[in-house]
């Protein structure tokens, strides 16, 4: 199975969804599209609950985010346990929450604290 990559904007947030097994030249895709939301979104969400990743592709995920220069985006692990190693893999470089229903209403943000809240 390929890997899936669909994006799409919903009220200044760029949603980036990714399903499948990752291709070797998916990053370097996906580092172009990021770079175009970076400049326009009010929020990066990637949502990677569905896809099999490897660390390699971790990697891969991680410096298209660096070249991209994304600042702090919400990932979406799912609850499958995966969590730490993405986590240590990305290098505590993004907020990493459980599902898509954390990240709703503001972007997952409150007035008081404007990082998307973890669960």
């Amino acid at each position: 199975m390929a890997v899936t990559v669909n994006v799409r904007w919903q009220e200044g947030t760029a949603l980036f969804a990714i399903q499948g097994e990752v291709e070797r030249d998916t990053f370097e895709l996906m580092r172009d599209a990021l770079t175009v939301a970076s400049t326009d979104a009010e929020a990066i969400v990637i949502d990677v609950s569905d896809a099999r990743l490897s660390d390699v592709d971790l990697l891969g995920l991680r410096h298209a985010l660096d070249r991209a220069k994304v600042a702090r985006p919400v990932l979406v692990c799912g609850s499958d346990g995966d969590r730490r190693r993405i986590d240590q893999a990305l290098g505590r470089r993004a907020v990493l929450v459980d599902s898509l229903d954390v990240v709703g209403g503001q972007h997952g943000r409150d007035s008081t604290n404007p990082e998307p809240q973890p669960t």
